[in-house]
């Protein structure tokens, strides 16, 4: 089952086309509102570091109002596997989710917005429950810490460490590697 969008071409999504070319991109997307949700930026790097090691593709990081900064660290930890999205509207990144190779996010909005366009997904969960807010197609593959959680739906853990935290690096890349595979 598919969602009927019709997704017009923009600028920005023909420029990181352009720019990224028949290899195709890995989308990364590092932040949410919730400080709760957040995988470091420092494993989203090693993440591209891998994607582009094992998948051979680069990643682009996108990121939302007040969260270039996340963004931009995630692109440092990456030793050249990832560059920064330029800045987008939401057309963009439904344009731009639509040509990607594969998404991995938080649950947040662009995620859903990668699932609804087809794009192979794999999401990270942590204080939120994957049964509810999910990605909806039964192809993607989310990794979840929610059976662990003690704050679920709080904005703020209130433990030291985040409870996403426990998701290790390459849990997500061998999660993407059979994901982009699953797809052919």
């Amino acid at each position: 089952t598919a969602f009927p969008l019709t997704l017009p071409r923009t600028v920005t999504a023909d420029t990181v086309a352009a720019r990224f070319g028949s290899e195709g991109y890995a989308l990364i997307n590092p932040g949410a509102a919730w400080p709760n949700k957040r995988w470091p930026p420092q494993r989203f790097g090693a993440l591209a570091v891998e994607i582009f090691e094992r998948i051979g593709v680069r990643s682009l990081v996108l990121w939302g109002p007040g969260e270039e900064e996340i963004a931009s660290l995630v692109v440092g930890a990456s030793g050249g596997a990832a560059e920064l999205c330029p800045r987008t509207d939401i057309v963009d990144v439904f344009a731009i989710a639509r040509g990607a190779k594969l998404m991995v996010s938080r649950d947040t909005g662009p995620l859903h917005i990668a699932g609804a366009v087809g794009t192979p997904v794999v999401a990270l969960f942590g204080p939120t429950h994957a049964e509810r807010n999910g990605p909806w197609s039964s192809d993607d593959i989310t990794i979840s810490r929610a059976a662990r959680c003690v704050c679920h739906y709080e904005r703020k853990c209130r433990l030291l460490q985040p409870c996403i935290d426990d998701i290790a690096v390459d849990e997500v890349v061998s999660a993407a590697e059979y994901r982009v595979a699953a797809r052919g």
